[in-house]
């Protein structure tokens, strides 16, 4: 086998889609606007990860599950920029997870969570292996 293959200048762009999270924000002919999320590289989660884990007084770890969600999220939309001042300004917020909370509705945060999820392979990788394992055996 060929490990050069594996090499980094031979590894797919990480990706970038575009979705739409709610069509309460439209353009100037009322079209929704388009959301870009992007995946997120495996170090880049795991930092998250451990800046959202507490160490327990009894040595046991914990991980705090809505900053978790919310800082890969926040990590993960390109567009709008959630950094904006201007932005967070308009929802009286601070930091990007504090305008992703203030700016969308409760099922919208759901499913930005899902498309963040979906664009970053979780649940639908097994699917994309068996495509693969088929594919090769054709």
């Amino acid at each position: 086998m060929d490990l050069k293959r594996f090499f980094k200048e031979n590894a797919k762009e990480i990706k970038t889609e575009k979705v739409v999270v709610s069509d309460r924000f439209t353009d100037e002919d009322g079209k929704p606007l388009e959301w870009e999320i992007r995946t997120l590289s495996a170090r880049e989660e795991e930092t998250i990860r451990d800046n959202c884990t507490m160490k327990g007084k009894k040595g046991g770890d914990s991980l705090n599950d809505a900053k978790y969600t919310r800082a890969i999220i926040t990590k993960a939309v390109k567009y709008p920029n959630l950094n904006d001042v201007e932005l967070q300004n308009s929802y009286g917020v601070m930091s990007a997870d504090e305008l992703l909370i203030e700016m969308l509705t409760a099922g919208e945060y759901i499913f930005l969570n899902q498309e963040v999820s979906r664009v970053n392979g979780y649940g639908n990788k097994k699917t994309e292996m068996e495509e693969a394992v088929d594919e090769a055996k054709n």
